[in-house]
């Protein structure tokens, strides 16, 4: 069965849309349209067949790392999307989400649509929820630096799932830092972010939900010399 049945029901359900479109330029969709169909795509396909990210543990000198080796075309590409095209800018600087969810479809490929949702969640919850020292790290994560910065949610955990309120990582003070303990699940951007937003619990904070706290994480020392 259609899901509308007849042409009066589609104009009634598509009129607030299109009512959305009106007046709204669309020349730089056209742009990441064209970008995704061909370079993108090119890079994408290359990555999948040829040169899949890889789990690297140890760096040359012999420091553990635990980082996801990128074939540069792909870091490349994302860069492209995050500073030429402004993919995760235009949220904070114009409020334009439409543009943000159009771009993320027309990308098209989940791999690297995923880093960027991701980090554009981490911005999120620094736009929203942080204070003066972590909206500092949000130029990196949108585009409005030269230095471009990846982010991460850590939320999930095995015992939960999407249920915070079960959330059993506790976070605990020494000095001017908090230092976790337990374990995360479905970490999405591991190893390839610069930040993770982590939820945690402060010891002796009341249970569920309202006793979680949000923490932003440097990852990687380029995090701590560059965005310090």
């Amino acid at each position: 069965m259609a899901l509308f049945q007849t042409p009066t029901e589609r104009t009634i359900t598509s009129r607030p849309f299109k009512q959305l479109l009106r007046g709204y330029d669309g020349s730089q969709l056209s742009e990441v349209g064209d970008f995704a169909g061909k370079e993108l795509y090119e890079v994408s396909d290359y990555v999948d067949k040829v040169a899949r990210p890889k789990l690297v543990f140890w760096s040359s000198s012999g420091e553990r790392v635990e980082r996801v080796w990128l074939e540069p075309a792909e870091r490349a590409v994302l860069e492209r999307l995050v500073k030429h095209f402004k993919v995760n800018e235009k949220p904070y600087t114009s409020g334009d989400w439409f543009q943000y969810f159009c771009c993320v479809y027309l990308i098209g490929d989940p791999g690297i649509s995923c880093i960027l949702t991701v980090t554009n969640q981490t911005a999120y919850a620094i736009y929203k929820y942080g204070d003066e020292s972590t909206k500092k790290f949000l130029p990196f994560l949108i585009g409005e630096s030269d230095t471009l910065a990846f982010g991460a949610t850590w939320f999930t955990e095995i015992q939960g799932g999407s249920d915070l309120g079960a959330n059993l990582v506790e976070a605990r003070p020494d000095g001017t830092i908090w230092k976790l303990k337990g374990t995360k699940y479905f970490c999405s951007n591991a190893g390839v972010a610069n930040f993770a937003i982590v939820t945690a619990r402060a010891r002796g904070a009341k249970e569920g939900a309202k006793g979680i706290s949000l923490l932003c994480q440097s990852l990687i020392q380029m995090a701590k010399e560059t965005f310090a």
